[in-house]
């Protein structure tokens, strides 16, 4: 015979668990959230992730069309949910569209939700380590890098040097094994640089930070890393992340 239970019980606070960050992954993208789960501090942070259209090849006209789907991939994550912070995974986009362009499209779909990108992560992490001028290693064509290397030096940061592979597909880059982007890295490095910036969520940079900066002696700074990086402390955790870099220890 069954019978009825009465259980004393009440909805956890709603702002209780772990720090929330929302993150807009390109469709195409194949590191960015592999990135960010071997980073992300477990039991402490939660990662929810939503799609945004991405047409190759790596055109500036097709980097800034993901404006059109922005407000939609923004509103679609956890709508009625908390979130402490949201992030665009597109460093090259995001100059594109320009980056003021992208948090104020964000900020219109998620008010109140602090807003980072990968480029303006990398340059708070630049203004935080006290950095100035920077080597960079990216996978764009040139149409993309120029705007990004404008942008930085506008910014108040010197690119000493700049190389790249120069691929059109970011589901290419995404196949650019570890061992060819730290030979690439080391031989962007410039001797005067402060540091080495690796530019694009679909390379597989992460993975390489640890090398590099004890080969190189000076700090190294991803998309990906300083994405995180940054939300995380708009989210509120303040916590270090060993193991990826200088910039996740500060």
């Amino acid at each position: 015979m069954s019978k009825n239970v009465t259980i004393d019980w009440q909805l956890e606070d709603a702002a209780s668990g772990p720090r929330v960050i929302g993150l807009i992954a390109l469709s195409s993208d194949l590191t960015l959230e592999r990135d960010v789960s071997r980073m992300v501090p477990a039991g402490q942070v939660a990662v929810y992730v939503n799609r945004i259209h991405n047409q190759n090849p790596m055109t500036l006209e097709n980097l800034a069309a993901m404006q059109n789907d922005m407000a939609e991939a923004a509103a679609g994550i956890l709508p009625e949910s908390r979130l402490d912070a949201i992030a665009y995974g597109c460093t090259s986009g995001t100059v594109a569209i320009g980056p003021q362009k992208v948090i104020d499209i964000i900020s219109g779909a998620r008010p109140g939700v602090a807003v980072t990108t990968p480029i303006t992560a990398a340059l708070d992490g630049f203004r935080m380590l006290g950095i100035q001028r920077i080597a960079v290693l990216t996978p764009y064509p040139h149409e993309v890098n120029a705007p990004i290397t404008a942008w930085l030096e506008e910014n108040g940061i010197s690119v000493l040097s700049l190389d790249t592979f120069g691929m059109d597909s970011d589901v290419d880059v995404a196949r650019i094994p570890p061992e060819a982007i730290i030979a690439a890295a080391s031989a962007a490095d410039h001797a005067d640089a402060d540091a080495v910036f690796l530019s694009c969520t679909a390379l597989r940079s992460v993975e390489c930070i640890a090398d590099l900066e004890q080969r190189l002696g000076k700090p190294v700074l991803t998309s990906n890393q300083a994405m995180l990086w940054r939300a995380l402390r708009l989210a509120g955790y303040d916590g270090k992340i060993p193991g990826y870099g200088e910039l996740m220890l500060r």
